[in-house]
């Protein structure tokens, strides 16, 4: 059953690919912008610089004729009869802020063809005020290096001269490279930087997250970063950084070779190209006689693969790294469609760590945000082409900084690879290591070269000052396309312009702040020594501070000084009396800062802050600790059973040391219940330094009086349900499996009265709840695989079964929600009886089935895939809406069968395929609405909604922003946010994460700026299923629930349930274990669903769900009332009926927290203080006399304490309660429930006890 879910992971797998090198891989069109001819012979100046005298009165304009005006005679005559018109200073008025007003007067004047620059010179050079005056001659490029393609290179030297283009041509494998010429100076002008090399320049470190670089490149000899604390190939983590063997960087991807699935390492090669393809434009090795040159000579880079799994979660990881080990710049060559907050908070915490970090901005051509590009804190890249205007494939925005060469760019060729050999294979090659490639992946790398060498020259200037120097220092694109626009300053197509090398140098702060010691990471104690430098022609102080934490919010100084210093001791810190993380920070001038972040260890700690000794623990606990010692070598954290244990069992080897930090989490639902110790060890590299030991009660969460889990001795099905079948006010649990039904009383009690739980058969299919005849007692339909047939249990006549034309598919519950067999009960007619649906879906096709109860098989509807019944004109009979999944089209139907309406939506020529149908009032007229979800090919999912008849309302569809190649689960509505109107969500995951999705009713994303309703991330590896909506932190509103199994590739094999609030956040008590290790069988792979309701009857939210490990679990919420308004359920997975789709109903219970408490009115206030600690006090006011219990539960429902159990007078009360049990135990601290019983009334609020 896993073929399918494997087979679409594949599918998501080439498509990460595609999204990831998509920046990179661009069509070149038969007629391209770029493509000219020399303007120019390269050997006749086509400039001349002239140098006027500080007091010459120049003042140049522009007169009638179009010739430049200097307003001096002399000059203007020679300006007028050799026509010049085009004059330009040598560096924009920028650079006076640098210091530089000696080339204020330094100018280029352009010569027209035919005339003499040299001529030209010579007569500006005899005139007074001229201080000197020669021709802007042009380099040659083998005069600059010796490496052998660099005429190739024209974003780095252009001078018209010819270049590499790939031609694409129409079809496949026809493609030709040709020579083209672009337009001089269309380049980031690095010749005169390459003759003419700064001084005292540092060596920076450039990380390149992307498919990994080959680190045997001959080009890239002596360029890989090396962890300088890290002892090759020795199996030990030398630097303490969590990494061991880390020498080049660190592979993130989890894949080999073979994009097989594979543990992350310390080898990160390319096996692709695109990475190695970007190293080589920020660092290939210059004038070693081979190849090409780099932006930046003197950076290192390291190597952070995270392809082909590219995840969001890997691409934070890898920036993080990058920050904690030493990266001047980041390159992000990838972009995703929507904003993901785990990577945007991994960019600001580089960010503050003093990171510049550069981001492609796409390859749509069109103007959209893609991420991390569109974060605030990236330098957002787009690219140029070789006649200077913006390339016809780069992606627009107000986001856009800057743009660089993007077109037609010569780089590394990682070793056998191809980056274009499915379409094109071996055109893009040049020589056996070089690779010709486009796009806004090339641009950024070539712009984190210049913002390298920025700081190479400039050591320790600040990102943000590193942004507004490229910025002002670029030569403004004013006509972007080549098309006649006048666009000066910023603009959304190149931003402040293409980059421009030279004079980003030229106008960089003339300061270094640099560390050379502590090293990054180092473990320190007692008085250190720190050095590096402090010094630079406009140096005036330095001042070296610290504070607490990799990112701290305030400092405290060590010393400052006003002399300079050159790689020498800058100040003696004496570290006493202090032990944890720091930062050090070395500020020279105003903008230049160099952070550097240790571990300060002056005594040996192994201190576990949580959980606390004695402390009853279930489900998975985050453990808390201290570890750290002088020469630390690791931590170990392990437990055996009992208070003195013979035997341990290890959680976790930390090779960091852990100041306050989460160092493991400890899955305890696995464990037999009873009393456990938990030891926490610190090792030197020569001996343990010191160890702790703590006692814990570990406690299954379905050991309460409020929870259970029963082992089913067959495969489960995906989803319970539940009726009082009996009529006995109690409802039963129904759950099919694929060795019968079972039924189960609300504690667990089997109840075999049934007939269905004598019939052999496999009920894989989940069971549907309804009424098949008019005695208001619920019955029951389940469907047989072997043999196939329909079975009926009424309480109000003969149990009924009847066979089936077609056998259920019962092999896709681990797919696709559009792929299950799904049957449910629905009265269509108005008589109070509900008819039963079933749809089958399969390999050959699709097939719906409706019956009654009495008289069997009514109607077979062949090739409808999906089958929704709803009353949309409020005429009391229902209308069937349908989808044919072989001709895409939507159809409405009358009970006769007969077709009312139809529809088949289209875009740009492309058919729809529908996904699921659903249905809700989202207009607020009291009648449902059609809601269609699906894709088309290459612009992804849209949701549809009609009204009766099929005619679309007005303002939809609403674009998802999720790729087709994604299959996220069918829109559910509620209202999240208690304003009043629905928002939908939806959830899907890629080959290793989950996603959920969240949009408000205009189809704007609920949290503002993510294009996709990106709402909240699984923190661990898994595959979602399908969302449902419940109150289970009751403030009132709808929450959202979700099952997670294992993911794709077996990383984490636990099953759990997640809750989010309205602002994605997990839900104290959450995520619930259900399955700590799922086994590899047929069934652990079903999409499990939770199913919510008030099952015991008690008031409180109940959850019942199959698990993995072939179970069934029930936990009663107490303390969390249940209120169907915010349990909305449109769709068969988690709704009873269909009756009343999508339809509000009055909450049980109505409190006004406003008013005092008087008689007549019953009230329960919040407790006072919230958060306490250790006491607090809860008042309530009774309508009349009478008996009432107050409860504490924990969060898991768990009752801890009892504060009131008797009779009272109506009227206002209060009392108080002192933070412990009824054994007289302190409670540590988290969330807690205190819940009133009084007559009818039953209400419960939540409180937080903090110590």
């Amino acid at each position: 059953m896993k073929a399918v879910c494997i087979e679409k992971a594949m599918k998501a797998i080439s498509a990460l690919t595609l999204l990831l090198v998509i920046f990179a891989i661009v069509p070149a069109p038969q007629a391209m912008q770029g493509i000219t001819s020399p303007k120019n012979n390269p050997d006749s100046p086509s400039r001349v610089i002239v140098k006027f005298s500080p007091n010459s009165g120049l003042n140049f304009s522009t007169g009638k004729s179009g010739a430049a005006v200097s307003g001096l005679a002399a000059i203007d005559e020679i300006n007028r009869r050799l026509r010049i018109k085009d004059i330009k200073p040598l560096l924009k008025k920028v650079a006076v802020a640098s210091g530089e007003r000696r080339f204020d007067n330094v100018f280029l004047l352009t010569v027209p063809p035919g005339v003499s620059a040299e001529t030209a010179a010579a007569e500006y050079a005899a005139l007074p005020g001229v201080e000197y005056a020669e021709p802007d001659y042009e380099a040659e490029l083998h005069a600059i290096t010796n490496d052998t393609y660099l005429s190739h290179q024209w974003g780095l030297h252009n001078y018209g001269q010819g270049h590499y283009l790939i031609i694409r041509n129409p079809g496949y494998e026809n493609d030709k490279m040709v020579i083209v010429f672009g337009k001089p100076e269309a380049d980031i002008k690095a010749a005169d930087v390459i003759v003419n090399p700064p001084d005292n320049t540092v060596t920076t470190v450039v990380a390149i997250i992307d498919t990994g670089v080959d680190t045997d490149h001959p080009d890239l000899e002596g360029k890989m970063w090396n962890n300088p604390r890290e002892i090759p190939d020795n199996g030990i983590d030398d630097d303490n950084n969590g990494y061991i063997d880390d020498i080049f960087g660190w592979d993130f991807s989890t894949s080999n070779e073979f994009f097989e699935a594979d543990m992350e390492d310390n080898d990160p090669t390319d096996y692709f190209g695109h990475g190695t393809h970007c190293a080589g434009i920020v660092a290939a090795t210059e004038n070693n006689g081979i190849g090409i040159a780099g932006t930046s000579p003197n950076t290192k880079i390291m190597a952070l693969k995270i392809f082909p799994t590219a995840l969001t979660s890997k691409m934070a990881r890898a920036v993080i790294y990058a920050a904690d080990n030493g990266a001047d710049v980041v390159s992000m060559s990838f972009g995703l469609p929507y904003r993901s907050y785990l990577l945007e908070e991994a960019v600001s915490y580089a960010y503050e760590k003093g990171v510049v970090l550069c981001a492609s901005s796409g390859n749509s051509g069109t103007e959209e945000y893609n991420y991390p590009a569109a974060f605030d804190k990236t330098i957002a890249i787009g690219a140029s082409n070789d006649s200077d205007f913006v390339a016809y494939f780069s992606t627009i925005g107000d986001h856009i900084d800057i743009v660089a060469p993007g077109l037609a760019i010569l780089s590394l060729r990682a070793d056998t690879t191809d980056m274009y050999q499915d379409d094109e294979p071996w055109v893009h090659i040049v020589g056996e290591d070089y690779y010709l490639a486009s796009g806004t992946s090339m641009s950024c790398p070539m712009a984190a070269g210049v913002a390298a060498y920025l700081r190479s020259v400039s050591s320790g200037l600040i990102p943000e000052k590193v942004r507004e120097i490229m910025q002002a220092a670029a030569d403004d694109i004013v006509d972007p396309y080549g098309q006649g626009l006048n666009l000066p300053g910023p603009d959304i197509y190149s931003g402040y312009g293409r980059i421009n090398l030279m004079q980003t140098l030229a106008i960089a702060p003339k300061v270094r702040a640099y560390i050379n010691a502590p090293e990054i990471g180092e473990i320190i104690s007692g008085a250190v020594d720190i050095t590096g430098s402090a010094d630079g022609d406009d140096f005036v102080s330095y001042s070296l501070e610290y504070g607490a934490g990799a990112n701290p919010t305030e400092y405290n100084t060590i010393s400052s000084s006003f002399d300079p210093v050159t790689d020498g001791p800058l100040a003696v810190w004496d570290t006493d009396g202090i032990s944890g993380r720091y930062s050090i920070k070395l500020k020279v001038g105003e903008y230049n800062e160099y952070k550097r972040s240790i571990f300060i260890a002056n005594e040996a700690m192994a201190r576990i802050r949580y959980p606390e000794e004695g402390d009853t623990l279930s489900n998975i606990v985050n453990i808390v600790a201290d570890a750290y010692s002088t020469d630390f070598s690791h931590l170990v954290l392990d437990y055996g059973s009992g208070t003195s244990p013979t035997s341990w069992t290890e959680i976790v080897t930390v090779t960091a040391p852990a100041s306050g930090d989460v160092i493991a989490g400890w899955l305890v639902e696995s464990l037999p219940e009873g009393q456990y110790t938990l030891r926490l060890s610190v090792y030197s590299t020569t001996k343990l330094e010191m160890q702790t030991e703590l006692h814990v009660n570990i406690r299954s969460i379905f050991s309460s009086e409020n929870a259970w889990k029963l082992k089913i001795d067959a495969d489960v099905a995906l989803l319970a349900n539940y009726g009082d079948i009996d009529n006995d006010d109690i409802n039963e649990i129904i759950l099919g499996t694929t060795e019968g039904v079972k039924i189960f009383e609300p504690d667990g009690t089997p109840d075999n009265t049934s007939p269905a739980v004598n019939i052999a058969n496999n009920f894989i299919v989940p069971p549907a709840v309804g009424r098949l005849d008019n005695d208001n007692i619920e019955d029951f339909v389940v469907v047989g695989a072997d043999p196939a047939r329909l079975y009926g249990f009424r309480s109000g006549g003969a149990d009924f079964e009847y066979p089936l034309n077609s056998p259920p598919n019962i092999e896709d519950y681990s797919g696709m929600e559009y792929d299950f067999t799904t049957l449910f009960l629905k009265d269509i007619d108005g008589d109070g009886r509900d008819e039963i649906h079933l749809v089958i879906v399969d390999r050959f096709g699709a097939v719906t089935y409706m019956f009654d109860a009495e008289s069997g098989l009514t109607q077979i509807f062949s090739g409808v895939s999906m089958h929704l019944p709803m009353d949309m004109n409020d005429d009391g009979q229902d209308e069937l809406y349908q989808y044919l999944n072989t001709t895409g089209m939507i159809r409405q139907l009358d009970l006769d069968g007969n077709v009312v309406a139809n529809t088949a939506p289209m875009l740009n020529g492309k058919r729809f395929y529908c996904r699921g149908l659903t249905a809700y009032d989202i207009d607020n007229d009291d009648r449902p609405e059609l809601i269609a979800s699906g894709f088309y090919t290459e612009t992804g999912y849209w949701l549809y909604a009609y009204d009766e008849n099929l005619v679309l309302k007005p303002g939809w569809p609403h674009p998802m922003g999720i790729d087709d190649f994604i299959v996220p689960t069918v829109p559910i509505f509620g209202d999240i946010d208690g304003d009043g109107a629905p928002e939908y969500f939806c959830a899907d995951f890629d080959v290793s994460y989950s996603y959920v999705h969240a949009w408000n009713l205009d189809g704007s994303a609920f949290v503002p700026g993510n294009p996709d309703g990106f709402f909240t991330i699984i923190p661990r590896p898994g595959r979602i299923n399908m969302l449902v909506l419940s109150d289970v932190n009751n403030d009132g509103r709808a929450d959202i629930i979700a099952c997670t199994n294992d993911d794709l590739f077996f990383t984490y094999r636990v099953q759990r349930i997640y809750a989010w609030d309205l602002s994605g956040d997990l839900i104290g008590g959450f995520p619930i274990i259900t399955a700590p290790e799922i086994p590899l069988s047929s069934g652990s792979s079903f999409r499990f669903i939770p199913t919510l309701g008030d099952i015991d009857k008690n008031g409180y939210i109940d959850l019942v769900m199959p698990a993995a490990d072939s179970s069934l679990i029930f936990m009663d919420f107490v303390g969390m009332s249940y209120d169907s308004a915010n349990s909305l359920a449109p769709v068969w997975r988690y709704n009873r009926r269909l009756n009343g789709i999508g339809q509000y109903v009055e909450s049980p219970v109505t409190v006004n927290d406003g008013q005092n408490g008087r008689p007549g009115e019953f009230r329960l206030g919040q407790n006072y203080p919230n958060p306490f600690n250790p006491d607090t006090r809860i008042e309530f006011a009774l309508p009349a006399k009478g008996h009432v219990t107050i409860s504490i539960y924990d969060i898991l429902g768990r009752k801890v304490k009892t504060l009131l159990d008797e009779t009272i007078p109506a009227g206002s009360h209060a009392i108080d309660w002192n933070g412990q049990d009824d054994e007289g135990n302190s409670l540590p601290s988290g969330i807690y429930l205190y819940g009133i019983k009084a007559g009818e009334y039953n209400l419960a609020r939540k409180m937080v006890l903090i110590k």
